[in-house]
């Protein structure tokens, strides 16, 4: 059966207005595919005493729902920093593996009597396959575990606390050795900041296609580890530090702006200040500059944003990132604004948007 009979046997059976209901189902379960498992796990609990494929069944879709729904709140920082589906195959312990096919991740995997061990093994591995699997070879191998422990945990948190207290309790406290977990304090104070995800996943991305499967060396990963310290020391930097705020690597080239008050800010002043500062920035090779506003500076980022967009000759787009920037207990809305320069370069951000 081809897809014009498909469509002409659903026609018949559809009563005339129930295409508009069908269509509204067939985009629900496409937008919200993470809840249509938890639906179905929930649905399939209540046969469980039907056998253990069905009982399998139910966790596995449980656990798929949640990983997805977390992956997808992660999404909204970046768009398609995790864009695979999850499929999880029980089997025994010799066989477990977890491998990406055909735009999801296959994760084989025993099943555990504790429900908190099953999700936080799955999450592991969806994070392991799908994070940045073309870049991931190029950094240092305690920088990727710390990266992707910092993922874990943050996709955990989403989940609500159980899982985050049993990942802390027995892999952070007793499998993390003291690096990672220095390096992983490093990646806490710059997500806090909003430059995790927003900028250094994002620049760890372009990596792929600027270095075009050129083999791992020492000088790459050593790049990625600077630029890792850079982010850092903008994220701790102290009111009325000067810290450095461009980074002109062999690869990774970019310029943090921060946006000003309003005392300063103005259409005539400010933003051609900001115009100068990025013209400049093409002059030093820079293919990414990110502006930073947060409370009351978050329009003043967009408005500058909008500014060097019509006036500078070296800015071709930008995309705009809403987030929550952390201070202490207090949390801050906040928006990143990547803008991207005009080089030989820019085919970058094309082939990854």
């Amino acid at each position: 059966m081809n897809e014009a009979n498909i469509f002409e046997l659903i026609g018949s059976v559809v009563k005339p207005g129930g295409w508009v209901v069908l269509a509204f189902v067939v985009f629900a379960i496409l937008k919200y595919t993470e809840n249509v498992f938890l639906i179905a796990s929930k649905f399939q609990k209540l046969f469980v005493w039907a056998g253990s494929n069905v009982r399998k069944k139910t966790i596995a879709n449980d656990i798929r729902g949640r990983v997805l729904k977390a992956s997808k709140r992660l999404t909204k920082e970046k768009s398609g920093l995790l864009p695979y589906d999850l499929k999880i195959v029980w089997v025994k312990d010799e066989d477990r593996q977890t491998f990406l096919d055909n735009n999801e991740i296959i994760v084989r995997m025993r099943n555990s009597a504790d429900p908190t061990v099953n999700y936080i093994h799955a999450i592991t591995e969806y994070v392991k396959s799908g994070l940045i699997p073309g870049s991931k070879k190029y950094l240092d191998e305690n920088l990727l575990l710390a990266t992707n422990l910092s993922v874990i945990r943050k996709l955990l948190l989403f989940g609500g606390t159980t899982a985050v207290n049993y990942f802390d309790e027995n892999v952070y406290n007793k499998e993390v050795s003291r690096d990672v977990r220095s390096i992983m304090g490093m990646l806490r104070s710059i997500d806090d900041n909003g430059m995790f995800i927003q900028v250094l996943l994002n620049e760890f991305e372009k990596l792929a296609v600027k270095l075009n499967d050129v083999l791992p060396c020492q000088e790459i990963s050593k790049e990625a580890f600077e630029f890792t310290r850079f982010l850092f020391n903008i994220a701790s930097r102290k009111k009325g530090d000067k810290t450095k705020l461009r980074f002109v690597g062999n690869l990774i080239k970019v310029n943090i702006c921060l946006a000003v008050g309003e005392g300063y800010y103005s259409w005539n002043d400010g933003n051609a200040k900001y115009r100068e500062d990025i013209d400049n920035s093409y002059r030093y090779g820079i293919d990414t500059v990110y502006i930073y506003g947060m409370g009351s500076k978050t329009d003043a980022a967009r408005e500058i944003a909008d500014y060097v967009k019509e006036h500078s000759d070296f800015v071709f787009d930008y995309t705009i990132y809403p987030h929550m920037h952390i201070s202490g207990l207090r949390k801050i809305n906040a928006v990143c604004v990547e803008l991207l320069i005009t080089s030989s370069e820019n085919s970058v951000s094309k082939k990854l948007g």
